[in-house]
């Protein structure tokens, strides 16, 4: 790819259509096994909810499950005006999972901090959503929680190393 290329959702439906024909299996993170094909499908939701909102309907369309992962800090949407909660509402019907984008620089003061952030950040979740809220995904993650198997606020996150190490991981 040049370095001029720009994403779009056809092209991403494509590659991971050619993932699949190679014999991936798109898996949830809880279903995932380290000696299998599996894919994990999952989106940190850093900008736009319309933006998610349109690729989660296109993934559902190609039957494609994915886990996205939103914010309750963000200066750029609000989980509590309704049209984003309303998003983020579909994406969950869409048959997709949710769970927190946790920006762990909030609560850098202490391991402590850290954990009552992302308990009470998951616990708002899983109040807006009425579900739970069992997975999280750092925002721009310090390098000391990479692979780090503790838990955070009581809940499994993504770079523990049965996500991060023990099977290939890769980022856009």
């Amino acid at each position: 790819m040049s370095g001029d290329s720009v994403f779009s959702v056809d092209a991403y439906l494509e590659m991971i259509d050619a993932l699949m024909r190679c014999g991936y299996v798109v898996r949830d993170y809880f279903d995932v096994r380290p000696e299998s094909q599996h894919l994990i499908v999952r989106h940190d939701i850093d900008m736009c909810l319309d933006s998610a909102l349109r690729l989660a309907r296109a993934e559902r369309a190609h039957n494609i499950r994915a886990t996205y992962f939103v914010l309750l800090r963000s200066e750029l949407y609000n989980l509590l005006a309704p049209p984003e909660l309303d998003a983020v509402r579909e994406i969950c019907a869409l048959g997709h999972g949710v769970g927190l984008h946790l920006d762990a620089a909030q609560y850098e003061q202490s391991i402590e901090a850290l954990n009552a952030g992302a308990a009470h950040e998951c616990e708002m979740l899983e109040a807006l959503l009425g579900q739970p809220v069992n997975l999280i995904s750092l925002h721009r993650p310090a390098a000391a929680l990479l692979g780090s198997e503790a838990t955070l606020g009581g809940r499994a996150h993504v770079y523990q190393p049965r996500w991060f190490s023990a099977i290939g991981y890769c980022s856009d």
